[in-house]
């Protein structure tokens, strides 16, 4: 049978073609590594498994996840005793501290996954070393003893002083210079006072033949002169350069043999001074020279071309050094950049490294300096004292980026090690009691007993739980001796080690599909890409640029020379992790925008906030209403749980608060009036030259915020517990001048009160508002609002605002939608309560009342101070959250505002008012707390609940709060206390500054709160936004109803219509195609700002279509509204970050959605976009066929045509 021919098909071009094949790429490490990066590493070792790549095979139990610190968990045959002093035994006595890098990586690699943990809690410790200078008079002439001050003597002699215990016993002389180049590198630290004359390092034979670095005499308390001088016979070279004193400083002196000849210094990393002239000297030292560091003795200092000076120190060094080191080699600056701050490792030019990272304490060899370079020239301090290690964090460690895992305290002596040591051993000596598998259980007794005898040992078990020591007359490393064991138990331990970590193994495969957030109770994350395509999904490598220093040690992530808490490797598979455990949710929803999203989302970023993810088509007809996109977002709110605290009220200040309870009270609602229009200002506008355009109102009551319109909002949360009945969620008090009134003065009151007067449910609450601005006396009525049935106990966000249109406010445009559509001109303001809750931009729960409410334009706080009641109002409003205690006003001069006594005969008023109304207290959470000197519509402020963010007024080029020329533009945004602000905690006293992002200065101070806590709490919003993009044809939803029988459903839908309905109109055909893309935009978050602007999109219908742009060039309003919000931001985006993170995304997260999507789907890519924010748009400019006629030969009488451009197709029906 013949085979059927094939058709050689050529695909299509793609529109996008990516740079690297993803499915290529492979778990760990980059494929290009460059040989200098693991040029010191244990990379080539088989049995070293730092450097496999992720889904290789398991080769140590510290690949395991087990919770070292339970017995149980790792030892089953082994005793537990003998376990914890092998570990100290392994750890002091072999740990390289002096060794390269290949033998520390070599030696972790080694360790069981015990003895790492072991070396994961020993004691370690970083620091420097300070030097006690002696005074001037300090001297033997003076009657003082000879060898006083602190210093180093190094004996260049290799394993002079500790030969028992160093690596290199060879006794060669390391130091001296010969025909070396050399450089001697430090940290210096000189204090800021005055100084002599000081030596900080010196080889010295003579007078004449010297290697010397000193600090020269200065009055100064700032700096003083650093010199490196090298003198030989006749030939002496000198370079010096001024130090800043009182704060750490690297620096260098290099002899540059190889190049110039020349002394060089550095000072932090640059070079500062050079000798003047160059020499080449012969041998430097030849003669085992002795080098000092501390102190030394005089020399001469001329240069071959200068007369012969001496340089004679008056006291030792006073100051500190931190990673002093001797190179037989030049040392670029780029060397000393990288490595000025960090750790180095034992080299062949390395001679002498002293990291002075041992411990302060009283132990054996306490004044012993270890030499970390491998030439073993251990050395002494001479007059040590315990104080000198005794750094703290004044000033602090200059290696910052010192790697303080590698830095163990090696002494066993050392006290918190020997504590640690015996508290590992009782709760091990109790494990072995009760472990019925230990092995020397499981043989016959007699076989002890017989080895006893013969051993001389005072046990069966001999002494392997005995107390880590040291070897007689010394406790420096190595020196660790443990106690004798029994034969047999020694030989059937060693074998019972191995049954252990054999066990583990197979323990651990029981478990190999489980994945958990718990590392303890998750299969090891190098056998998650396994995990991966038993699911079927290919886990991609996510840092597949990364460097071997990066991705498995977690050095120079960030910054240059800074080590992370977490390498790459660790953040890799911690990401693995959380992928793999949403995979259910992933692979059920495989095939749509969900299971994209739950992948971002487990790989730690939010797809809402950072690209578009975009679904190409939609209807053919479009409307800007419902033009909305979902969001979620981790914002804060301000915790006042400190209320709840059962502590005793402190004494009150003079506005009543207690210190130690939490409040926040803003400055006083008031401004500069220097905007035209509503409200009319009573006073007359002067000083127009120092207050342009319109100047300045000469009378301060027009400047109170609440003069006119006026509205509050925030966000409030009662998490789940118990809270007092009342709470006080805002206030409106006033301050008085009288100095006999101490406590708060309140004009408005809005209270929540639990479910006492709930007529619709058995729970629930009821919010109420109470305000009584008159300031006339008693005969000024009580205003009384209340919303029943608002369980905002339920600890959900709940949106709350109030506030009023003021009674002159003319009525509005139908398209603004405001209040009532008449406002009584006799007085009567519209006072308005409004709450509500919404998810993802739904509203759940609405519920609004308001109501006419008399009142005087003379006597009104809200518009102006107290002209006859004692001076209680002299500045207008403010705004105060948190327990108050209010003042009771009795007599007929104050008979005013909440603070009545006689509140409850007041007009408006029932029984019980007067105790409600003065309540205080306030104990949930608090956020996006506004105040608009303008009132809002349901229509408008419903925005604001569907977006917590939004700032959105119905015309921002009035109402934007950057629009000062504007009539009406006095009606804007006055205090933004979003709590989004990135200092959360309070201070040792409980306050708090919380920051005003609407830019007028009403910054907040919060106080009585919990000391030295953070306050300000991350809370998940779940909401919708206006879309920016409301001309892009895309949408998620491509199931659409046509048809519906209950009307309540037609109001929702745009495309539906009464049922029943069996064709759709092909005028109303979408235009759905299969294009989908993941799109970067550089200005996405710029358009999420943007869009808070407006209430609504009805803004654009007017600023793009009015009839009279046909001929424009250019839009006008968006021209303006341009100008208007550029004027908001601070500082420039930094696109760069943003394209570093596209790039990360675009090459790991990338490959894994590509799985996801299905295959009819034309995928677009992941794509960096450039684009115009929604406010700049620009249009082209058309005139008539004759611009390709010569200028001559047109028509002159025409003009110009400018149109619009439209974009659309053709189509043959």
């Amino acid at each position: 049978m013949a085979r059927r021919k094939e058709l050689i098909r050529s695909p299509a071009p793609k529109l996008f073609n990516p740079a690297v094949t993803r499915q290529d790429l492979k778990p760990g490490l980059s494929e290009e590594i460059s040989l200098s990066s693991v040029k010191d590493t244990n990379i080539l070792s088989t049995s070293s498994f730092r450097y496999d790549s992720l889904g290789a095979g398991l080769k140590s139990t510290q690949e395991l996840s087990v919770d070292w610190d339970s017995f149980e968990n790792h030892t089953f045959f082994n005793s537990a005793q003998s376990k914890v002093n092998i570990a100290f035994n392994e750890i002091i006595n072999y740990y390289p501290f002096d060794g390269t890098e290949k033998e520390v990586e070599a030696f972790e690699d080694s360790l069981t996954g015990y003895e790492r943990h072991i070396l994961n809690i020993f004691p370690k410790n970083t620091g420097y070393l300070l030097f006690s200078g002696t005074q001037t008079n300090e001297d033997p002439a003076n009657g003082f003893a000879e060898g006083l001050g602190t210093r180093i003597d190094v004996i260049d002699s290799a394993g002079s002083l500790f030969p028992g215990f160093s690596r290199n016993t060879t006794g060669d002389s390391i130091i001296d210079f010969g025909l070396n180049p050399l450089s001697i590198e430090f940290q210096l630290l000189v204090p800021g006072v005055t100084n002599d004359n000081q030596i900080i390092c010196q080889s010295h034979t003579s007078t004449t033949k010297t290697v010397s670095l000193v600090l020269s005499q200065s009055t100064s308390t700032n700096n003083c002169d650093l010199i490196f001088a090298i003198t030989s016979g006749s030939a002496k070279l000198i370079a010096s350069s001024s130090v800043v004193k009182g704060s750490f400083l690297h620096v260098c002196a290099t002899y540059d043999r190889d190049d110039t000849n020349k002394l060089l210094l550095y000072v932090s990393e640059s070079l500062v001074a050079s000798s003047s002239v160059c020499f080449e000297f012969g041998n430097l030292f030849k003669d085992r020279t002795q080098f000092i560091i501390g102190s030394g003795s005089e020399f001469t200092t001329n240069t071959l071309a200068s007369s012969t000076t001496t340089f004679t120190p008056k006291h030792t060094l006073s100051g500190a050094l931190d990673e002093f080191r001797i190179f037989h080699s030049k040392r670029s600056s780029n060397v000393q950049k990288e490595f000025a701050t960090k750790e180095i490792y034992a080299s062949d030019p390395l001679r002498l490294y002293f990291k002075f990272n041992e411990p302060t304490g009283s132990y054996v060899e306490n004044k012993t300096v270890l030499d970390s370079s491998g030439n073993s020239l251990h050395s002494t301090i001479t007059n040590f004292a315990v104080a000198l290690r005794s750094t703290g964090s004044e000033p602090a460690n200059p290696v910052i980026s010192e790697n303080i895992s590698r830095s163990p305290v090696l002494f066993p002596t050392f006290s918190p090690l020997s504590k640690l040591n015996s508290e590992l051993l009782s709760s091990a000596s109790f494990y072995d009691d009760v472990n019925p598998n230990l092995i020397t259980k499981l043989v016959p007794v007699h076989y002890f007993l017989e080895g006893q005898s013969s051993q001389g040992l005072s046990s069966v078990e001999g002494q392997i739980g005995a107390a880590i020591s040291s070897i007689t007359g010394s406790s420096i490393p190595g020196s660790a001796n443990i106690g004798s064991a029994h034969y047999m138990t020694a030989f059937l331990l060693m074998w019972s080690k191995h049954f252990d970590e054999l066990k583990m193994f197979i323990d651990h495969f029981a478990k190999v599909l489980h994945v958990d957030y718990d590392d303890e109770e998750s299969v090891a994350i190098k056998l998650l890409p396994y995990i991966g395509k038993y699911y079927g999904i290919s886990l991609p490598s996510l840092f597949p640029d990364a460097s071997p220093a990066q991705f498995i040690n977690g050095e120079n992530i960030g910054d240059i020379n800074s080590k992370s808490e977490m390498s790459l490797q660790k953040i890799q598979g911690e990401i693995w992790k959380r992928i793999l455990l949403n995979l259910n949710d992933v692979i059920e929803s495989k095939g749509t925008i969900h299971s994209i999203k739950s992948i971002i989302r487990a790989a730690g970023i939010n797809p809402d906030n950072l690209m578009n993810i975009r679904e190409y088509g939609g209807p053919t007809k479009r409307s800007l209403s419902g033009l909305r996109q979902n969001q979620s977002e981790v914002a804060s709110v301000l915790d006042f749980s400190g209320s709840l605290a059962d502590i005793t009220p402190s004494a009150l200040t003079n506005e009543g608060f207690s210190t130690n309870v939490p409040y926040i009270a803003t400055q006083f609602l008031s401004a500069s009036r220097i905007e035209v229009g509503y409200p009319l200002p009573v006073g007359t506008f002067v000083n127009k030259t120092t207050h342009p355009p319109h100047g300045i109102s000469n009378n301060n009551n027009d400047g109170f915020l609440t003069s006119g319109s006026f509205l509050y909002e925030g966000i409030y949360q009662f998490r789940s517990g118990k809270y007092s009945t009342n709470q006080s969620l805002v206030r409106l008090n006033v301050s008085s001048s009288d100095t006999t009134l101490t406590k708060g003065i309140t004009v408005a009151n809005l209270l929540l009160i639990s479910g006492t007067e709930n007529s619709v449910t058995s729970s629930g609450s009821t919010l109420r508002l109470y305000a009584r601005p008159g300031q006339s006396g008693p005969n000024d009525p009580l205003l009384r609002l209340h919303l029943t049935g608002v369980n905002i106990f339920d600890g959900n966000l709940w949106n709350v605002s109030f506030g009023r249109q003021r009674s002159d406010q003319l009525n509005e445009t139908d398209s603004e939608k405001y209040l009532a559509s008449n406002i009584s001109s006799a007085g009567s303001s519209s006072y308005f309560l409004r709450c509500a809750r919404q998810s993802f931009g739904e509203i759940k729960e609405y519920f609004s009342t308001a109501s006419y409410f008399k009142e005087s334009t003379d006597t009104n706080a809200f518009q102006s101070s107290d002209t006859g009641t004692g001076s209680l109002n002299t500045s207008g409003t403010l705004l105060v959250i948190g327990s108050q205690s209010l003042a009771s006003f009795v007599g007929t001069g104050q008979n005013v505002f909440l603070n009545d006594e006689n509140l409850e005969v007041r007009t408006g008023s029932i029984s019980g008012d007067y105790d409600t109304a003065r309540e205080t207290n306030f104990e949930g959470r608090v956020g996006q707390i506004r105040f608009w000197s303008k009132s809002f519509s349901d229509y408008a402020w419903k925005e604001h609940v569907r977006n917590f963010k939004s700032l959105g007024v119905h015309d921002p080029l009035i109402n934007f709060n950057f629009e000062k020329e504007a009539s009406g533009s006095f009606e804007k945004l006055r205090l933004d206390l979003s709590i989004d602000q990135a200092i959360t905690g309070t201070d040792s006293s409980g306050e708090l500054l919380l920051q005003d992002f609407s830019q007028n200065k009403f910054n907040v101070t919060g106080s009585g709160f919990e000391q030295s806590k953070d306050v300000i709490k991350p809370e998940t919003f779940y909401f919708s936004h206006l879309a920016p993009k409301f001309d892009l044809a895309q949408t998620d939803n491509k199931v659409r109803v046509r048809s519906y029988q209950e009307l309540k459903f037609l109001d929702e839908s745009e495309y539906a219509s009464t049922a029943p309905r069996y064709e759709v109109q092909r005028s109303e055909e979408p235009d759905d195609d299969t294009r989908f893309s993941i799109e970067f935009s550089s200005v996405k978050a710029l358009d999420e700002d943007i869009v808070k602007m407006f209430s609504d999109l009805t803004f654009f219908d007017n600023a793009l279509g009015a009839p009279n742009l046909l001929f424009d060039d250019f839009y006008p309003d968006l021209e303006q509204i341009r100008k208007l919000y550029f004027q908001r931001l601070t500082d420039k985006p930094d696109f760069q970050i943003f394209f570093e993170l596209y790039k990360w995304f675009s090459t790991s997260i990338g490959s894994i959605i590509e799985q996801l999507i299905p295959r009819k789907t034309k995928f677009l890519g992941i794509n960096f976009v450039v684009e115009s924010h929604m406010i700049e748009r620009s249009k082209f400019r058309y005139l008539f066929d004759e611009i390709y006629l010569l200028s001559l030969d047109r028509n002159t009488d025409r003009g110009n045509l400018l149109l619009s451009q439209f974009e659309g197709s053709i189509k043959k029906f």
